[in-house]
C-alpha cells in the first residue's frame, strides 16, 4: 500500500511545498551586527549557526530539544548532536569535525569527517568563531564573563558541543528554539521576513555561496 501511495504521488503530484528562503554570505554579514559577541552565549550562537551553514549541518547535529537545553539534562536522547570530542584542532587554525550520525547518516560505523573553513579577517571566518566560542566557554567563564570558581568543571563529559556557562556555573546547551528565536530577530532587524527562515535555510543557502566568501580556504 506505501509503494502504491508514494506511486501515485509520483503520477499525480504533490501541493507545492512552502520552502523557506536561502541564508546567504550576504545575510549573514548583514546579521553579524545583531550578534553580541562579547558575551559567551553570544559567542555560542554565532559559532553554531557558522558551523551549521559552512558543514552544511542540520539542527540536531548543533542544538537539542528545548527541554534538555538546561542543567542536569540527560543528552542520551541526542543522539546526532556535536560534543566537544567531535572537534580536531589544526594548526593553520582550522577544525575538522566528525559527525557520527545525523538523519540520513545512522551507522555510527560511517563517521564522516567535514572541514570548517578559515576565511581571513572576515567576520563570517567559522574557524575563528569556533575558536572564541571555545576560549569563551572552555576558559572557565560565565556567560556574564566573570571567571567560574574553582571547583566548577569546565562542561558535563557528554554535554553537546554548543552551550554556555549559567552565572551559577551549570552548563546550558543551545535549544534549537532559541537558536532560532535569535536568528529571527536578527532576520527582522535587517528587514527580511522572519517566518521564511528555519533551520533548513543554512542548508539551502550554502550550496552556490561557500565560494563568494572573501579570503575562504
Amino acid at each position: 500500500m506505501h509503494a502504491l501511495l508514494r506511486g501515485i504521488d509520483r503520477l499525480k503530484g504533490r501541493e507545492p511545498l512552502h520552502r523557506k528562503a536561502p541564508v546567504t554570505i550576504d545575510i549573514l554579514q548583514r546579521i553579524a551586527p545583531h550578534y553580541d559577541r562579547n558575551t559567551a552565549e553570544g559567542k555560542a550562537h554565532w559559532a553554531c549557526i557558522l558551523t551549521m551553514f559552512f558543514g552544511l549541518l542540520r539542527k540536531s547535529n548543533v542544538t537539542v530539544a528545548g527541554g534538555r537545553a538546561g542543567p542536569n539534562s540527560n543528552y542520551a536522547k541526542d543522539r546526532h548532536v556535536l560534543r566537544l570530542s567531535d572537534l580536531t584542532y589544526h594548526s593553520d587554525g582550522s577544525y575538522t569535525i566528525r559527525v557520527r550520525s545525523t538523519k540520513t547518516l545512522q551507522d555510527r560505523s560511517r563517521a564522516i569527517e567535514v572541514a570548517l573553513p578559515i576565511a581571513v579577517g572576515s567576520d563570517l571566518c567559522p574557524a575563528t568563531a569556533m575558536t572564541e566560542f571555545l576560549h569563551a566557554t572552555d576558559g572557565l567563564r560565565t556567560a556574564d564573563g566573570l571567571p567560574l570558581p574553582d571547583w566548577v568543571r569546565t562542561r558535563p563529559h557528554d554535554a553537546p558541543l554548543f552551550g554556555y556557562h549559567n552565572p551559577d556555573g551549570t552548563w546550558h546547551a543551545l535549544s534549537y528554539h532559541e537558536v532560532l528565536v535569535k536568528f529571527q530577530t536578527a532576520i527582522h532587524a535587517i528587514g527580511l521576513d522572519p517566518a521564511q527562515y528555519a533551520a533548513h535555510s543554512f542548508r539551502r543557502g550554502p550550496r552556490g555561496n561557500l565560494c563568494l566568501l572573501p579570503g575562504c580556504t
